[in-house]
């Protein structure tokens, strides 16, 4: 399934690209999943078979057309055409790398025992630019189940530095 959320990631990704409109993109489809998020019946609305296509589509451009770029609503339909809603969140997460990339950013995943403070934030993003070569963002969470040290995700490479893993 990453495979396929991939490939529908890169196509409106490229689309995008050619428009000049990454940003709007971006934003565009955060709303959706903002939306889908917060209100799963429409989610289960959209990817009901039962429920008639064309019914399913207006649906949507009803609910996002005054709300999101015309882009975006045409993706959400393509995928709604084809049965794929279920791929929606995982085509963001891949949009969001591919946007990262061409920006020349990656995001690093960074799971930790307590909160890191701002100093701690930024030795560490410190760290991963060298290693990576790019500028990073951190994006920070906490896991208390941690015994101590923290978990880093980077370009699909983990990087354990919990107590637990030392052990």
């Amino acid at each position: 399934m990453k495979e396929m959320s991939k490939e529908y990631a890169l196509a409106i990704f490229t689309l995008g690209k050619e428009l000049g409109k990454e940003d709007v993109i971006d934003v565009s489809l955060q709303k959706v999943l903002t939306v889908l998020q917060e209100e799963s019946e429409y989610q289960a609305f959209l990817m009901c078979p039962g429920i008639p296509l064309e019914a399913r589509l207006s649906g949507i451009r009803e609910a996002f057309s005054p709300v999101v770029c015309a882009e975006v609503v045409s993706f959400i339909e393509l995928l709604c055409r084809r049965g794929r809603m279920g791929l929606l969140e995982d085509c963001y997460q891949q949009y969001q790398e591919m946007l990262q990339a061409f920006r020349h950013k990656t995001v690093a995943k960074v799971i930790s025992a307590v909160p890191l403070t701002k100093e701690e934030q930024g030795r560490l993003r410190v760290q991963l630019e060298k290693k990576s070569g790019q500028s990073v963002v951190l994006s920070c969470s906490v896991n208390p189940d941690l015994i101590g040290g923290m978990i880093v995700e980077m370009d699909g490479e983990i990087i354990a530095g919990s107590l637990k893993n030392r052990l």
